[in-house]
């Protein structure tokens, strides 16, 4: 499902909401990265998916409010493979992600 272009207000305001609520900024830089720190990082994902320049991004929810994130290239592969799941059928989201940061390699479970 391909969003609609992008609105006149949108553009002057440099960000867009996405479908769970949170702020997409239309520049890729001014996106916040996910804190991940080594080891594991279990966060409760809306949605996984990839924004300008395939960008990974992930939508959480953090104390009751969506915030999307921009999240290490290594991540590319499977945000890939997420959003074509999604179009076979019911979506793996919302779900409990384990993000795992080890010895500089960067791993993912669903829970």
């Amino acid at each position: 499902c391909r969003r609609p272009e992008i609105s006149k207000k949108e553009l002057e305001q440099g960000f867009l909401i996405n479908a769970q609520g949170a702020k997409v900024y239309l520049d890729v830089a001014k996106q916040p990265v996910l804190p991940l720190h080594e080891g594991a990082n279990k966060y409760h994902v809306l949605s996984v998916g990839l924004i300008k320049k395939q960008t990974p991004v992930v939508t959480i929810m953090i104390d009751g409010k969506a915030s999307c994130y921009r999240i290490p290239d290594e991540y590319r592969n499977w945000a890939f493979d997420c959003m074509k799941l999604s179009r076979l059928g019911p979506g793996l989201f919302p779900s409990d992600i384990i993000f795992t940061l080890k010895n500089k390699k960067y791993f993912v479970d669903i829970l």
